[in-house]
């Protein structure tokens, strides 16, 4: 039996838990494990994510929103550096990842890639951009936060990485601390 390449998820679900950490989000853990279609899969389970929990008051529940739509699209990002690094994309080709139009500088292409795309975490992204009311201008600048984010930290999303593939499972203190130890916080 061949087994997965954990490396993929593992970095996703790091830019996810990485972003957590540097807004405040608390999770419970981020884990990778290994799938029936011999593939490897992760996910973040956040504390408290619950409608009852999100703020009342509208300033604040928007800022709420926006910090998770941030926290999806690191996964976005995170996707498509890997589709560079595994050769999936070469340079000058049109890749079928969100993103790379963005950071190629094409947003029209990118909003057509999002209103078509079947991606979990661009979904919802896309969702709480309609339930918050937020304009493609304001989206497109939470989306360039999520590449900032991966870029400045990606030293630490690497080395949460390394301890997801070596753990399979992180609580939130874990990655805050691995945060920590490159002097980001």
């Amino acid at each position: 039996m061949e087994i997965p390449d954990r490396t993929d998820a593992a970095i996703h679900e790091a830019a996810h838990a990485v972003a957590c950490v540097l807004m405040r989000r608390w999770f419970r853990d981020v884990a990778i494990y290994k799938t029936s279609y011999a593939n490897a899969e992760g996910r973040i389970v956040f504390r408290n994510l619950h409608a009852n929990n999100i703020p009342k008051d509208r300033y604040r529940k928007k800022l709420w929103l926006e910090r998770q739509i941030v926290i999806y699209l690191c996964g976005v990002v995170a996707d498509a550096h890997l589709s560079f690094w595994n050769g999936e994309v070469s340079e000058g080709q049109n890749p079928p990842i969100i993103n790379l139009f963005y950071l190629e500088g094409h947003p029209e292409e990118a909003r057509h890639a999002f209103e078509n795309g079947v991606d979990d975490d661009t979904c919802l992204a896309l969702h709480l951009k309609h339930v918050c009311g937020i304009s493609d201008d304001e989206f497109y600048e939470l989306f360039l936060r999520s590449v900032h984010i991966f870029r400045t930290y990606e030293r630490a999303i690497s080395s949460v990485s390394v301890n997801l593939i070596r753990k399979k499972r992180l609580k939130y203190y874990e990655v805050r601390d691995i945060v920590r130890s490159f002097g980001y916080l």
